[in-house]
Parts: structure tokens; C-alpha cells; sequence
């Protein structure tokens, strides 16, 4: 449970805190280790020193103890191996020698009382003293009363039965002590040596704790990184190749820094991947001919993707607008071109009204022709014929008066086309710089707007259509009040003909009394008004086609505009 609370509180720390714990935990390790090296060290020291000083020094001393013996020994057998003779100058030199020796001993002595260690080493030396400071000293000085006073002799009797004995006695205990001495130098040096070993044993198990310490810090500090890093890493690659959804992933919650890393990465994935989604249905529905989107339902989106609803509204908006005066426009223009079908029929009735009453005024002419040229008794019917063709023209003086109005509007209602064609011209611009505008929009968002993009061309294509449709329609019309303004121009002609024709027919009837005398003119005159029948006739006949050409251009202007109205049908529009 302890475990569970520390593993949770060490996962919330701050990387750097968690750095600066693992790496002071491994400084403290060594510093302990090392501490711990140390304190071996010094007591390897003290137990060497001891070593040194106790009963390395014992065994020196013990040695101060010992070979006095055998040197004042060997002085007293040099001294009485020189005889009577010499005792002069070897007496004097014996008791220098036993003064060196004594001397030594006592300072071996006094080392030792305060050097050994052990109580049984101390009664041994203690054994000793007394031997020394009792029977040796007092052998030896009989021994050396004897050579002073050049009894040899004796001397070398008392040495070899009481003095000799005694020191061999002493050197066999010394020796003893030496021996003890050197078994205690022999403990110490094992003691050392186990402390050492000790130590070693010690120092490894020290040393592979704090390095398994280390290494399980070493591990929990970099499986506390690696594994968040290595879900960060991981979702991130996948959100590079395109896949939102990859939030999922990041299963890593703690409060340090990747903690809120990992929660900024989440919280920014779901909301891009919200943002696809909108975004694909929003495009699907567009790509459908849905543009009922309703503005205010799209989602907010955060920071700079704010331009992207921005757009998506301005792109609806466009679109609706635009779609909607086009429906709009090509109504107009059905109505438009209703009115011209209307317009044509009427001028169409009327140039066949006409052209009947063209070959009526022929006929006519040839009966007055026919009469003149019978009979000149015949002058007053031909005079009143006259009248009555003269009536018949001012009547047809008017139909082609009504004619050169009827054109006049066709030619206005064809200005209106035009205007209404600019327009569409206008529309067509607009919703092509529409279409490339969202093409742009399109490529930048990549595969995501690939259906977008095809809605966009579609839209494109459309405007590039109804731009070719306008063009073509445009160019019909210009025929059309082309071939109306020359019809205008034959129908002036044909009316200041019909004017000639009336005056004429008033000059006729005016002369008709004279008609005898003036046959040849009135034959002539006859023979003008005759080619003046068939030019009007030749009119009427180019106004008959030309109005049957306007009927048909406007049936094509219909259909287009028809056309034009079914293709933005496939759109549903916003209401508002």
C-alpha cells in the first residue's frame, strides 16, 4: 500500500525532481559506500598500527631481553678465555659490556611492561624480571667477583653450574615469551586479514546495493519517461499520417510535465478529430446538394482554426446566394424569353396578314392594269378602284406601322436580354472564382477535402457551362436584333413605299378623268407600283423568316434557362 502511495506521488513529480531524487539517492549510496570504505581503511589502519606497535615492538624488545643474556654470557667466557693475564684489560671491558646489556635489558623491560598485551604475557615477563633481578644477577655477579679477583677457576665452575644454567633458564623463558608474543602478532595479522576480507565482503555487497539501487532508480526514472514519451510519440506519428482518432492511445495521467503533455495532446487530438468530422460531414452534405447547414450549428473551433468555420460559413453563404439569383435569374430569363416567343408568333401573324394583303394590292394592280389598257371608258371605275387601293394601302401603311413598332419593342426586349445576359455573365464569373476559391481551400486541407474539391469543380463546371450557354444565347440575340433591325430597315422602306403608293394612287385618282391622255403614264405608272408590290412582298417574306428565326431563339433561350434552373434545382438551399 506504502508502495501504491510512493509510486504515485513519485509518478506526479516534476521531471526534474525526479532527476535531481534518483541521482541524490545515488550520490548518497556512494557517499555511504565510500564512508563505509573509509572506516575500513582507518581500522585496518588501527589494527596495523597496533600490529606494528604492540607485539611487532614486543618481539624487538623481547630480542633487547634475550641476546644481552648471550652477550654478557660470551663476555664472561671471552673474559676467562683470556686468562689471568689480561684481566686487567678485560675486566674492565666484561663490566662495560654487562653495564651496555643491563642497561638494555632494562629498557626492554620497561617497553614491554607497558607494550604487552596479555596478563599471561605480562606474569611471563614479570617471571623473568624476578629471574634476572634474583639468581641471574646474583650468578653473575659471583661470576664476575671470582674473574676480578683472578680466580678463574672458580669462576668458570660457578659460571658452568649456577650462572650458565640460570641464563639458559631465562633465554628459555624469554623464548616462551616470544613465542606468545608472536602468537599474538599472528592473531592480529589474522584478525587484519579478516577485517580486510571483511571489509572486501563488505565493500561489495555495499557496492552491488548501490548499484542496484541505482539501476532500479535508473529504471523507474526512465520507465517514468520512456513509457508516456513512447505513447506521445506513438499517437503523434499517427495523427502525421492523417488518423485523429488516435487519442486513445495516450493512457498516461500523472502532474508532472508529460502528464500535462500527454493531456494537452489528448485534448488536442479529440478536438481535431472533432473538427474532421464536421468538417467530412459538412463536405458530404455539400458534395449531396444539402446547403441547408445551418450556420450557428457548426462548432466554435479554437485558435487558428476559427478561419476554418469562417469560411465554411462564407462558402454556404456564397453558395446559397449565388444559387439562388441564378434560380432566380434564369426565371427571369424563361419569362423573357416566353415574352419574345410571344413578341415573334405576334410578328409572325402579322407579316402573314401582309403578305395576304400584298397579294391583294397585286391583284389589284393588275385589274386596274388590265382595265386601262381594255377601255380608257372604264376611267371612272378604274378612277374608283384607285380610291379603293389607295384605301387598302393607307390600311397596309398602318399594319406596317404597327410592324415597325412591334420591332422596335422586340429590339428594347432584346436590350433587356442583354442586360439579363450580363448578369448571368456576372453570376457565372462569381461562382467560377467560388469554385476555384474553395478548390484552393480544398488541396489545403488535404484528403479530407477531396469530396469538397469534386463539389467545387462540379460548381465550376457549372458556371463554365452557364458562361458558354450565356455566350451562345448572347450571340443568338445579337442575330436576332441583327436580322430585327434589318427587318426594321425593310419595313421603313416598304412603309415610304406604301407612302409612294398612296400618293401615287391620290395622283391617279386625280388624273383618272385624263386617264385617255395620260394612258402611257398611267402604265408606267403601274408598272413602278408593280415592282413596288414585289419588294414589298420580298419584305414580308424576310420578316416572316426573320420572326420565325427570333421564335426560335427564344425557344433556345428557354430551354436554357430551364436547363440552367434544373441544375441549381439539385441544390437544397438555407431558408434563410
Amino acid at each position: 500500500m506504502k508502495k501504491n502511495k510512493f509510486n504515485e506521488k513519485f509518478n506526479n513529480w516534476p521531471i526534474k525532481k525526479k532527476l535531481l531524487f534518483s541521482h541524490g539517492c545515488i550520490i548518497v549510496s556512494t557517499f555511504v559506500f565510500i564512508v563505509i570504505l573509509l572506516c575500513a581503511l582507518v581500522y585496518m589502519e588501527n589494527r596495523l598500527v597496533k600490529l606494528y606497535e604492540g607485539p611487532t615492538t614486543n618481539i624487538k624488545y623481547s630480542s633487547q631481553l634475550y641476546y644481552p643474556q648471550i652477550d654478557i654470557q660470551r663476555a664472561v667466557n671471552r673474559t676467562m678465555a683470556e686468562g689471568a693475564d689480561q684481566i686487567d684489560e678485560t675486566y674492565p671491558q666484561l663490566e662495560e659490556t654487562v653495564n651496555e646489556d643491563l642497561a638494555l635489558i632494562d629498557d626492554a623491560y620497561g617497553v614491554l611492561k607497558d607494550n604487552l598485551l596479555t596478563d599471561e604475557n605480562k606474569a611471563v615477563l614479570e617471571e623473568i624480571n624476578n629471574m634476572l633481578n634474583n639468581e641471574v644477577t646474583s650468578y653473575r655477579e659471583q661470576v664476575l667477583a671470582y674473574l676480578k679477583e683472578g680466580d678463574f677457576e672458580a669462576a668458570r665452575e660457578y659460571n658452568n653450574t649456577y650462572y650458565k644454567p640460570a641464563v639458559d633458564d631465562v633465554k628459555a623463558q624469554i623464548s616462551e615469551l616470544e613465542e606468545m608474543i608472536e602468537a599474538t602478532a599472528s592473531s592480529y595479522r589474522q584478525s587484519a586479514s579478516v577485517t580486510a576480507i571483511v571489509m572486501v565482503i563488505l565493500g561489495v555487497v555495499v557496492l552491488i546495493l548501490i548499484t542496484g539501487i541505482a539501476v532500479r532508480l535508473t529504471m523507474k526514472v526512465t520507465t517514468a519517461v520512456s513509457v508516456p514519451v513512447k505513447e506521445l510519440t506513438d499517437a503523434a506519428e499517427i495523427m502525421y499520417s492523417g488518423d485523429m482518432s488516435a487519442a486513445k492511445l495516450i493512457e498516461h495521467v500523472s502532474e508532472d510535465e508529460l502528464g500535462v503533455l500527454a493531456e494537452a495532446m489528448r485534448g488536442t487530438m479529440n478536438n481535431l478529430d472533432a473538427y474532421v468530422r464536421e468538417i467530412s460531414e459538412t463536405l458530404v452534405q455539400i458534395a449531396k446538394g444539402d446547403l441547408t447547414k445551418n450556420f450557428n450549428e457548426i462548432t466554435d473551433f479554437l485558435g487558428d482554426f476559427a478561419s476554418i468555420k469562417e469560411s465554411f460559413v462564407y462558402i454556404l453563404r456564397e453558395f446559397n446566394i449565388t444559387l439562388t439569383q441564378i434560380q432566380e435569374t434564369s426565371r427571369q430569363v424563361d419569362t423573357g424569353s416566353e415574352e419574345i416567343a410571344h413578341a415573334a408568333t405576334d410578328l409572325s401573324e402579322g407579316t402573314g396578314e401582309q403578305a395576304s394583303a400584298v397579294q391583294e394590292l397585286a391583284a389589284t394592280i393588275n385589274t386596274v392594269a388590265d382595265m386601262a389598257a381594255n377601255s380608257a371608258k372604264q376611267t371612272q371605275e378604274a378612277y374608283e378602284n384607285a380610291l379603293k387601293s389607295a384605301k387598302v394601302a393607307e390600311e397596309e401603311r398602318v399594319q406596317m406601322q404597327a410592324l415597325q413598332d412591334e420591332m422596335h419593342r422586340i429590339m428594347e426586349i432584346s436590350g433587356e436580354i442583354e442586360a439579363i445576359i450580363i448578369t448571368i455573365e456576372e453570376i457565372a464569373s462569381q461562382t467560377s472564382l467560388l469554385a476555384l476559391n474553395a478548390s484552393i481551400e480544398a488541396a489545403r486541407a488535404g484528403d479530407a477535402g477531396r469530396g469538397f474539391a469534386v463539389v467545387a469543380d462540379q460548381i465550376g463546371k457549372l458556371a463554365t457551362d452557364s458562361a458558354q450557354s450565356v455566350v451562345n444565347t448572347k450571340q443568338l440575340i445579337s442575330k436576332t436584333v441583327e436580322e430585327i433591325e434589318k427587318g426594321d430597315r425593310i419595313t421603313e422602306m416598304t412603309a415610304s413605299a406604301f407612302e409612294n403608293i398612296i400618293t401615287e394612287m391620290q395622283n391617279f385618282a386625280a388624273t383618272a378623268k385624263g386617264v385617255n391622255e395620260n394612258a402611257e403614264s398611267q402604265a408606267k405608272a403601274l408598272g413602278q407600283i408593280e415592282q413596288g408590290i414585289e419588294q414589298i412582298t420580298l419584305v414580308t417574306q424576310q420578316n416572316a423568316a426573320a420572326s420565325e428565326e427570333c421564335s426560335a431563339i427564344s425557344e433556345e433561350l428557354a430551354a436554357r434557362a430551364t436547363e440552367l434552373d434544373s441544375l441549381v434545382a439539385k441544390f437544397v438551399l438555407h431558408e434563410g
